[in-house]
């Protein structure tokens, strides 16, 4: 048992080492951006219920004038609305076209599908509406776009700055799942991405068929799209690492807010079109697994504590690194605290996942 707990986590070391040196490679690609100006964009935002935010949104948008872009806001039920009438943003309601659909469902990829549709550029700019853009967020994703000439190009999504140990910590973790998205898509592996910066082409869209026998699947309108698009075009997908084409939002405030949001990722894994996606989900498990076993087992017989210490310093080390290549701000504190509670809170995040299917499954059953 400990030899093969030992192999565990070398094989997680392995996996690492290979993420941090596609990390690296990926991150080189930022420097070469070119600055031309040869495609027409449409930046397509779906919306539920408007806020402030939207309404920051379109004047950092509109206030980088470019008679190539063309924005859409669109509007997925919402009780009232947008009001504003701001020159060259046309204004869409789903309703209209899916009048099937409701405020009670997901219906982001329908919003977007019907954005395409009525879009007019030769790229699509997908952003969400609850965040916040920096003020040359659209000049820096349209050169990458220029320079990459991309069918699918995924951007950074962040959190705010921290307010609290949660906030902090889901930060950090959202920095290193950055650095795996981008590096196992280096390394030809896609595996995620985040709808809420996102771009694609607009004849790529359709010849891989939209969003076509998605829809019953929840979420989905970020990762499946680009698993789709990169088996077509495995060598026109990008991953955009320019800080000034980062976008941000608040993290989840409360512990029912982050089960919630993990639960909406998680029950995306089987669903994953490219086969490599699971294989490197299931070492990571495995691996957070075998540390929580082995702190247990230690118990018992104590030489087993230094595997638990092994992953914990792995993770330090790994997450370390990737704070100095994106000149971030967290705290060794919570980098050495946040690799010691990691498996717990994996395992937390596995074990409510399931909790959760098996009431839905049982519902399904009830109703066929």
């Amino acid at each position: 048992m400990f030899i093969f707990f030992i192999l565990i986590e070398f094989l997680y070391l392995v996996q690492l080492v290979m993420y941090f040196w596609g990390w690296i490679k990926a991150l080189g690609l930022t420097n070469k951006l070119n600055q031309g100006h040869h495609k027409n964009y449409t930046i397509l935002i779906p919306y539920r219920n408007p806020t402030a935010q939207l309404t920051q949104i379109i004047e950092t948008l509109t206030q980088e004038s470019n008679p190539f872009v063309e924005i859409m806001l669109i509007d997925d039920f919402s009780e009232s609305p947008f009001s504003g009438n701001i020159q060259g943003v046309t204004y869409l309601s789903l309703c209209n076209a899916h009048p099937e659909l409701s405020s009670r469902t997901n219906n982001k990829k329908q919003a977007i599908e019907y954005g395409v549709d009525k879009s007019k550029g030769d790229f699509i700019l997908c952003l969400d509406a609850d965040i916040s853009l920096p003020p040359e967020w659209l000049s820096n994703t349209i050169s990458a776009v220029e320079t990459y000439d991309p069918k699918f190009l995924a951007g950074i999504h962040g959190y705010h700055g921290a307010e609290n140990f949660l906030s902090d910590f889901l930060g950090l973790e959202h920095e290193v799942l950055v650095s795996i998205s981008a590096s196992s898509l280096y390394w030809g592996i896609p595996t995620m991405c985040n709808g809420a910066n996102m771009g694609f082409d607009r004849s790529a869209f359709y010849e891989v068929g939209g969003y076509e026998g998605t829809f019953d699947i929840v979420g989905g309108d970020d990762m499946l799209l680009m698993h789709r698009i990169f088996q077509k075009f495995p060598k026109k997908v990008f991953y955009n690492l320019n800080q000034k084409s980062a976008v941000y939002s608040e993290a989840p405030r409360t512990i029912g807010q982050l089960k919630k949001q993990r639960i909406r990722w998680l029950s995306k894994t089987f669903s994953y079109e490219n086969p490599f996606v699971l294989p490197q989900m299931a070492l990571i498990f495995i691996s957070n697994l075998v540390a929580v076993s082995s702190l247990l087992m230690g118990l018992f017989q104590p030489y087993f504590f230094a595997i638990y210490m092994a992953k914990c310093s792995i993770d330090i080390v790994y997450n370390k690194a990737i704070q100095q290549a994106m000149d971030g701000k967290r705290s060794i504190k919570t980098i050495v605290v946040a690799a010691m509670i990691y498996p717990f809170y994996s395992m937390w995040i596995v074990a409510n996942s399931i909790n959760f299917s098996f009431p839905e499954k049982k519902s399904n059953q009830k109703t066929t």
